[in-house]
């Protein structure tokens, strides 16, 4: 493989020669092997919480060039769930969130589920996305988005 990528630079990576089948796929079975155990009775804002109190600066986000420790990951999504509470967002609220992958998803996922409520997804630049997010509900819909939806709650700056 190697000599493949040496050879011909501008090839991806999934163009390059792995060797013969049988390597090939023993050395992709070896790269994908990244299975990991997590404690299945906790709630993810928890597992996240215990991680800040056990490595808070180890990085637990990677989007583009941004990268967010579990430190920080905690802090921008409490002020982000206390945003949601002041608006009235607790246990059997609803919140949108429609935005693209980026390093502020993984914190307004946390804020609501600090809050207690339920959250949905939708994809961004679509015009089927504000009827997406439009649940039923007689309390106040937040939505976080990265600007690309109608009807949206940006994301705190603070966050």
């Amino acid at each position: 493989m190697l000599e493949s990528a040496v050879a011909n630079p501008e090839r991806r990576l999934s163009e390059l020669n792995l060797g013969e089948p049988a390597d090939a796929a023993d050395l992709l079975g070896k790269l994908n092997a990244t299975r990991a155990l997590y404690p299945r009775d906790l709630t993810w804002p928890r597992y996240l919480k215990l991680r800040r109190c056990v490595r808070p600066m180890a990085v637990a986000v990677i989007c583009e060039q941004r990268q967010l420790t579990y430190q920080e990951l905690n802090a921008s999504a409490d002020r982000a769930a206390g945003y949601l509470r002041e608006r009235g967002i607790g246990p059997g609220s609803r919140v949108g969130i429609c935005m693209s992958a980026a390093a502020e998803l993984p914190i307004c996922i946390l804020a609501v589920l600090k809050t207690g409520a339920a959250y949905g997804a939708a994809r961004p630049c679509r015009a089927s996305c504000a009827p997406a997010l439009n649940w039923r509900q007689p309390r106040a819909r937040p939505r976080f988005s990265d600007g690309t939806c109608s009807r949206q709650t940006p994301l705190p700056a603070s966050a």
